[in-house]
């Protein structure tokens, strides 16, 4: 297993055309990224007119990472960009979809930005956890609809999980445990910092710990659950066993669908195109496990206070 370097999106599409032999996932992976193939006079990936910048260069545990806010844990990665790990060892399948991955990641992320400012966390008269989008004047459409509607869905699933299954949060309702997480665990996480106790609580297991992490930072915000499932396997293993509503399919399973669609939005992809059928190939990118855990700037690996 030899280094694999991402050298420019130029050379990386180039190897279609120079008839250089490649497998079936290498290729639609280079048919995934071409769909956005407009660069900038500097050879950086244009979306939605936001110039994406691509480098490689070395970093922890991931082969990919794409970048929208700044991380106080590594100044080295800027916004809006996508860093490939210059040091990674491993098959070229696994790099060059984990590319193509980020490309989608970062193209769904920016689309979600042009209609959703933020999300307001509240709970109903059942207890049940409801999320009020700020949005912008972009009038909304179904494809955004249903990504808050999913966001939702997990949201309730997940911190029903930690009540059911974490024993300090046995006997607790979703809006005590949540106010928890995004009162004390996130701000803490955000820093860097442990995970405080609940009240007089102090969590015995690790594992505990892990998913609180984990699902606390994943629902932040409807970027980060976005972008959960586009990296973390662990998040996607989870979203797996929840059924969206009536519809026979896992959250992960209509999420796919719901990005197929956005994704012929965003292109402008004509049906019965080639565009179309390179699109298609996403959805399985998102149903199997991703080549790599994409660490975050929030470690897991958080002990308490």
């Amino acid at each position: 297993r030899s280094k694999t370097i991402l050298q420019s999106i130029d050379k990386f599409l180039e190897e279609t055309k120079q008839g250089t032999e490649l497998s079936q996932v290498q290729q639609q992976a280079r048919e995934v990224v071409s769909l956005f193939g407009q660069k900038d006079e500097k050879g950086n990936l244009k979306l939605l007119n936001k110039s994406l910048r691509v480098q490689s260069i070395p970093l922890d545990k991931e082969f990919g990472k794409y970048v929208r806010k700044a991380s106080e844990a590594d100044p080295r990665l800027k916004v809006n960009s996508i860093y490939m790990n210059s040091e990674a060892v491993g098959n070229k399948d696994e790099y060059d979809r984990a590319f193509a991955e980020e490309v989608v990641h970062a193209a769904v992320d920016n689309h979600i930005t042009s209609f959703i400012e933020s999300v307001m966390f509240n709970t109903d008269k059942t207890g049940r956890i409801i999320l009020v989008p700020k949005r912008t004047e972009k009038p909304s459409n179904a494809y955004i609809d249903k990504l808050v509607s999913l966001y939702t869905e997990a949201s309730n699933a997940l911190v029903e999980d930690l009540i059911q299954n974490v024993p300090e949060f046995n006997g607790k309702s979703k809006r005590e445990v949540l106010v928890y997480m995004r009162g004390k665990v996130l701000p803490s996480i955000l820093k860097g910092g442990p995970v405080p106790y609940f009240g007089a609580e102090r969590f015995k297991n690790q594992s505990d710990i892990d998913k609180i992490t984990r699902y606390t930072y994943r629902l932040s915000d409807m970027h980060e659950f976005v972008a959960g499932i586009f990296t973390d396997n662990d998040f996607k293993a989870a979203l797996s066993t929840v059924q969206y509503k009536a519809t026979g399919q896992n959250i992960i399973q209509q999420f796919a669908e719901v990005i197929r669609k956005l994704l012929m939005t965003i292109t402008s992809a004509v049906p019965g195109s080639i565009s179309e059928q390179t699109i298609d190939t996403v959805p399985n990118m998102i149903n199997t496990p991703s080549p790599a855990i994409t660490v975050t700037e929030v470690s897991t690996e958080n002990m308490q206070e």
